[in-house]
């Protein structure tokens, strides 16, 4: 019997690979991957139920309610009547003595995940452990609370006998793949909030009217420039994005670097310089310049204001 329990039970863990990879492209697939997620569920049910431990003629036991109160629980409503439609349909074609009891397990256990989901979402906060060991536990005992449809006294000698093997096996495997799902949601979360930053300083960076560059302070390679750069310079951005900081400021490149050491080591922020431009112009320039990370690695963020003109000696 417990050979047959942990088969099942390993066959479900499987199911959480396959969720990790259709939860990084579910933004993608739409209602696509909602099907795709309750197909992934009622399958992975209807597989438990073809390597079950058999208690007797018709009366089985597989991890049904492991993998279906997920699928409420991290899938959502149509997730769950998916999967639950095809474990329905398939528990109906076996039949059998405990067809009754499988059918309202696969229906309670849906609409727990279910539920707990709908709670979850007026918080907007994914499971936690509290609410993984809740569903867990409270679907095994809805399941085998189920079994008293199976004429007495069998149904009392299913629940004394596999009971107390199905709460501890089955809440655990329940909790170790809600776990798992857990933690994919909250890196793609992570992931998600990551590439919004992204995009937000991209956005502020490249629209700024200011402008601004990005320089490597290791070889004074220029990574990034904004369109008020290529406007000022003269120079598109990506002639600018191939250049060095040395083309264009009229320092020597020693002390370019060194003005580039004294501003990665924060030392100075403010610096005064003098500009080349695509036409050959020099400019007079005023340049604050920060230290940022991008994935690791420091580079200098640099804003560039023009003063000629207040430099110019005033008439009179």
């Amino acid at each position: 019997m417990l050979h047959d329990l942990i088969l099942n039970a390993a066959l479900l863990i499987v199911l959480s690979v396959f969720y990790e990879f259709l939860v990084r492209y579910r933004a993608l697939l739409g209602k696509t991957g909602k099907i795709l997620m309750g197909f992934l569920f009622g399958m992975v049910a209807v597989i438990g139920m073809n390597i079950p431990l058999e208690y007797s003629e018709g009366i089985f036991y597989d991890g049904r309610s492991i993998v279906l109160p997920l699928a409420g629980l991290f899938g959502g409503g149509w997730v769950a009547v998916i999967s639950g439609v095809i474990a329905a349909i398939y528990r109906v074609w076996i039949g059998g003595a405990g067809m009754w009891a499988g059918l309202a397990t696969i229906a309670s256990v849906c609409l727990l995940g279910v539920a707990v989901r709908q709670h979850l979402s007026v918080r907007n906060v994914l499971p936690g452990m509290r609410e993984l060991l809740f569903v867990a536990f409270t679907a095994q005992i809805l399941m085998l609370l189920c079994q008293l449809l199976i004429p007495w006294p069998q149904s009392i000698e299913i629940i004394t006998g596999i009971g107390p093997v199905v709460l501890v096996l089955f809440t655990s495997v329940t909790l170790l793949i809600g776990g798992h799902m857990t933690l994919a949601e909250r890196r793609l979360l992570s992931e998600q909030a990551l590439k919004e930053s992204e995009d937000q300083f991209r956005r502020l960076f490249e629209e700024h009217s200011a402008i601004k560059l990005l320089i490597d302070p290791e070889d004074g390679s220029i990574v990034n420039v904004n369109h008020a750069a290529e406007k000022f310079y003269g120079w598109s951005v990506e002639q600018l994005r191939s250049m060095n900081i040395d083309r264009i400021n009229t320092l020597t490149p020693e002390k370019i670097k060194e003005e580039m050491n004294r501003a990665r080591r924060q030392e100075r922020n403010h610096f005064n310089f003098r500009h080349r431009l695509a036409d050959g112009s020099v400019r007079d320039v005023e340049v604050f310049s920060s230290i940022i990370t991008i994935k690791g690695k420091d580079y200098l963020h640099s804003i560039v204001h023009d003063v000629t003109e207040k430099k110019k000696p005033k008439a009179g």
